[in-house]
């Protein structure tokens, strides 16, 4: 599988579906807003995982870890799991529209334009165009087709990597997806993907957009294990609001820990973090971080203390 054209992308799938690694109901992806088959590849659907994802990921250790996101997107995270996580673990995923498991997107769409910024005069491979020409041309396709300044077509993505050397996407072979399931679905109306899990990710997904979040969270909690966590990485207002929510509303279990992360212990804006009882971060949490709980949220401010809980430094 080395081709890279869009085309090739969405035969991916195809093949992906008859292997059984992307399943449900896969026509339903083209309505879907973030769509980066039909609308393009943007920030949105490209970003990194949260940086306190990994520490986390090496407190499990095992083959054994089992990690969902909600809303992959391109896949971004989920590659980046995959090859942090030990061998055997199963990553898995579900959204609105599926990701292609053999594709792998090294860049988010930000540093990407970072990229090009620094770039702007370099030739095109065998010809004279340079990249800010290039650039000319698609932000006149941009403003034809009404798509965001950040926003890429996947063939205008591979056209950058052929042309320009970049490189944006590594295809695997066939026989090593990314992703051992994708699931086309929308929450909370369709269910999870089959299983249990250690860990649940979301980064600006179906819990962030949906009035029905407390719904949805009661599915997630189901689906983990004894000792996993919902890690979600959205504001500390936000999240703390969303750990009130559980508490009222008899989601949470005694012992279960509400965290909130602050922004500049991750590489995103905060984070907040659902532990259950028998999770290494919910027991690491007492042990190092007791005098952190204010009004039944544990608030990780302090970076020794956050290196103490998330098994930096012991």
């Amino acid at each position: 599988m080395n081709e890279l054209t869009s085309e090739h992308y969405v035969e991916g799938l195809r093949k992906a579906e008859e292997l059984g690694i992307v399943v449900g109901d896969v026509e339903t992806w083209a309505g879907d807003y973030f769509d980066h088959i039909a609308r393009g590849v943007t920030t949105m659907n490209t970003r990194s995982v949260n940086s306190a994802v990994l520490p986390l990921i090496k407190l499990y250790g095992d083959p054994g870890f089992s990690f969902l996101e909600l809303g992959q997107g391109v896949g971004v995270a989920c590659a980046q799991v995959r090859a942090a996580a030990a061998e055997g673990s199963r990553i898995v995923s579900t959204a609105r529209t599926p990701a292609n498991p053999w594709y792998v997107c090294n860049i988010t769409m930000k540093r990407l334009m970072e990229l090009l910024n620094e770039r702007m005069c370099e030739p095109w491979k065998g010809g004279e165009l340079t990249i800010v020409q290039w650039l000319e041309r698609v932000e006149r396709e941009r403003f034809e087709k009404k798509r965001g300044a950040d926003t890429f077509s996947l063939e205008e993505l591979f056209d950058l990597q052929r042309d320009f050397g970049l490189e944006i996407f590594t295809v695997l072979d066939e026989d090593s997806p990314f992703l051992d399931c994708c699931k086309v679905g929308d929450l909370p109306e369709d269910s999870l993907p089959e299983g249990s899990y250690k860990m649940v990710y979301e980064n600006n997904g179906p819990i962030s957009k949906s009035p029905e979040r407390v719904r949805i969270v009661s599915m997630v909690m189901e689906a983990l294990d004894s000792d996993g966590v919902l890690f979600l990485s959205e504001s500390t207002q936000g999240g703390v609001a969303l750990g009130n929510e559980l508490r009222e509303g008899g989601v949470l279990e005694d012992g279960d820990l509400v965290i909130s992360l602050a922004n500049d212990l991750s590489n995103e804006a905060g984070a907040t973090i659902i532990a259950k009882k028998d999770s290494p971060l919910a027991v690491r949490m007492r042990e190092h971080g007791d005098d952190c709980e204010f009004g039944g949220v544990f608030y990780i401010r302090d970076e020794i203390v956050y290196q103490q809980v998330f098994g930096v430094i012991n």
